[in-house]
């Protein structure tokens, strides 16, 4: 969007003028006073030049003379105006310029009116429009500080008719639109109406398929206008090379604290890209780069700018792919980095040699305080380490440790709680060996307690999954069982609210006969059993005789809803997690199907090709018998002309000799030899 700057012509001041000079302070220093308290100081000074101003746009659009945009509303309209705009986006109210006109009554006591109800007018009245239904939360929202529409399905004209409420609202500085379908369209509203709204400093567009096309408007505003504080862009589909045009929020904005682009695709060119972005960056304090496929040189990359960057603070590259060679690149770069304090490295394959590698970079690090690892095959050993590298380095600055799904022994946990004692230092680990206990949670111990057959049974009967169903996903060999790793696997991806120890419980209810493998038949009989006792549950509680929570069933079903409720709040990964095993599921049964069918088609093709080659043998051999007919045929017609020939001849042949020897002739007949011979070489 190109935007030029022209000053007023200089003329005595009157109160319009002072009133423009209001505004001109509120976009040329936003950082010297609130917001909100200048915009309602324009607003109840400058009533008379807000009319004029609003007469002005409504008077050019009647007549066309220019299609105004958005950004008008506000500053343009009037001939000493000082901000010209040319702009390429859409304008809002482009498709009903004869029916968003406003009467002279309306336009004059608009400023008198409560700011939330106009905007809900200006809301309803585009819904009305644009023929779509209006959001009753956003509408109940507008007077507060914070509006969230997350999970609606909102679409393009859902954004179109909510920004036009937003134009001009004075209270809303947190916008959350998490989970909706906006796409790049909507995106292209927003960015309209940011450009005029200057108090939305905490925009989420999470989980929107808007994509890099949706993206670059925001990005655009973001950096223009730069009164962003925080900015949610995860899960939108970018890829690598869309890094590149994302760049901006790193290079060109001097108050954006907070970014999260996690759940996107940057795989090793994006990583390169950002990287090399944080290296001149220093006014960024908060960065998500987490399910991004980072690895290898985009890992690398990630590291070195790092080690160059003096703003990050905290820094979340979880469930990507660092491994070795990234925990090599991450302790060169916290031998440099003062300023980092919280760093996520969750779920990246991290293993014991890897995590030695790490914490040789950490020795030199005193500004580090939270480290998370779960989620990682440290082994305990591993976390032995930990606990001896914050014993021999006083100058450490980590205060909390997070490794929640690794077991433990009970001497490491008898160590941990000195360390609390002494130094103050949060240490979150898994299960102790040889102890049911897991930590500070008696809601989760409580379920431990219970029968892991029926906490299994229940969890999936909850998510909506069978067991059949962890099988065919997790079933890669088609073996028909699961070994220790394959359910743990999938009973974590699946997001079940239980520790190792209740794991191998639960391996060792099912595993009749000490395999150490679930087997189908195996799981199929625990499914029977607990089947029998919910009906058993049922009939209890249709007789009165028992209540609900007092039964075994009931009593787990509680435990796990108030246990998943606990994760999924404020957590929004874990319900993430949780939804893409969903997903995982229905992709599983859609290719079983698929499978299935295409199984089918194939034996009935090999079928019709067996019968067809049947066929084709069976004329084939048809064919040559009759060709063999006809050729004995015609050997037989050929012997038989021969033998009438042959015995012409002899005929002749005697008739010949008969006639010579009338007629006295001296010569004798041939021998036998002689005439058989004549004959042979006749025939």
């Amino acid at each position: 969007m190109d935007i030029a700057l022209a000053r007023p012509l200089s003329a005595p001041k009157s109160k319009t003028e002072k009133s423009q000079n209001d505004n001109r302070s509120l976009i040329k220093r936003p950082q010297t006073a609130s917001p909100y308290v200048m915009a309602v100081k324009y607003r109840n000074k400058a009533k008379v030049a807000s009319r004029k101003t609003n007469r002005a746009i409504i008077t050019r659009r009647r007549t066309g003379r220019r299609k105004a945009s958005l950004i008008d509303s506000e500053y343009g309209g009037c001939e000493s105006s000082f901000h010209t705009y040319n702009t390429s986006l859409t304008d809002l109210f482009d498709e009903f310029n004869d029916d968003f006109d406003f009467d002279e009554e309306e336009s004059e006591s608009r400023s008198d009116k409560d700011p939330a109800s106009y905007c809900e007018n200006q809301y309803r009245r585009m819904c009305k429009m644009l023929n779509i239904s209006p959001v009753s939360s956003f509408i109940r929202e507008l007077s507060k500080k914070r509006v969230s529409v997350r999970h609606r399905s909102l679409c393009p004209k859902d954004a179109k008719a909510m920004s036009v409420a937003l134009l001009e609202n004075p209270t809303v500085q947190i916008l959350d639109m998490t989970d909706n379908e906006i796409g790049p369209k909507g995106a292209l509203y927003l960015a309209e109406m940011l450009t005029d709204n200057r108090i939305i400093t905490d925009l989420n567009l999470s989980d929107n398929q808007i994509g890099i096309e949706g993206a670059k408007h925001i990005v655009n505003i973001a950096v223009e206008v730069d009164n962003f504080t925080s900015l949610n862009l995860s899960g939108n589909g970018f890829r690598e090379f869309d890094a590149i045009h994302l760049t901006k929020l790193f290079e060109d904005t001097h108050n954006l604290l907070r970014l999260t682009l996690s759940h996107n695709e940057f795989r090793e060119f994006g990583g390169k890209v950002i990287g090399d972005a944080l290296k001149i960056n220093d006014t960024l304090e908060e960065l998500d780069l987490s399910w991004n496929h980072l690895r290898f040189d985009g890992a690398d990359a990630i590291a070195d700018g790092l080690a160059l960057n003096q703003g990050l603070k905290k820094l979340d590259i979880s469930w990507n792919g660092f491994s070795m060679r990234g925990c090599e690149s991450l302790a060169k770069a916290l031998g440099f980095n003062e300023y980092l304090i919280e760093l996520n490295l969750e779920c990246n394959r991290i293993n014991k040699d890897a995590l030695e590698k790490l914490l040789k970079g950490m020795k030199t690090n005193q500004s580090l305080e939270v480290l998370k690892l779960g989620w990682n095959p440290i082994t305990t050993k591993g976390a032995q380490m930990i606990l001896d590298f914050i014993n021999d380095n006083p100058t450490s600055g980590l205060k909390k440790v997070d490794i929640r799904t690794q077991l433990v022994e009970k001497e490491f946990s008898e160590n941990v709680k000195r360390l609390k004692e002494d130094k103050d230092i949060m240490f979150i680990h898994g299960p102790i060996r040889g102890d049911h206990g897991v930590g500070e949670d008696d809601d989760e111990l409580s379920l431990i307690d219970e029968n892991p057959i029926i906490v299994l049974m229940e969890f999936g009967h909850m998510n909506g999954f069978r067991l059949t169903d962890l099988f065919s996903v997790f079933d890669k060999d088609g073996s028909k069982s699961l070994d220790l790793s394959e359910i743990k696997t999938g009973l974590m991806m699946a997001g079940i609210p239980l520790q190792e120890h209740c794991l191998e419980l639960l391996i060792d209810k099912l595993d009749d006969d000490d395999s150490g493998e679930i087997e189908y038949a195996e799981m199929m009989q625990a499914q029977m059993i607990h089947r029998r006792q919910k009906a058993q549950m049922m009939k209890d509680i249709a007789d009165g005789s028992v209540d609900i929570e007092k039964t075994e069933v009931g009593r787990v079903r509680g435990k796990l809803h108030k246990l998943m409720a606990k994760h999924m709040d404020g957590n929004p990964a874990f319900k993430r997690r949780v939804d893409d095993f969903k997903k995982l599921l229905e992709s599983s049964q859609k290719d079983e199907i698929l499978r299935k069918e295409f199984e089918k088609k194939v034996a009935m093709r090999r079928s019709s090709k067996v019968e067809r080659e049947r066929k084709q043998e069976i004329t084939k051999a048809t064919e040559e018998a009759l060709q063999d007919i006809i050729e004995a045929d015609t050997i037989e017609s050929q012997m038989h002309v021969d033998t009438n020939k042959l015995s012409n001849l002899t005929l002749e042949k005697v008739d010949k000799d008969h006639t010579l020897l009338n007629n006295g002739t001296n010569k004798t007949p041939r021998s036998n030899k002689n005439e058989n011979d004549w004959i042979a070489l006749h025939v």
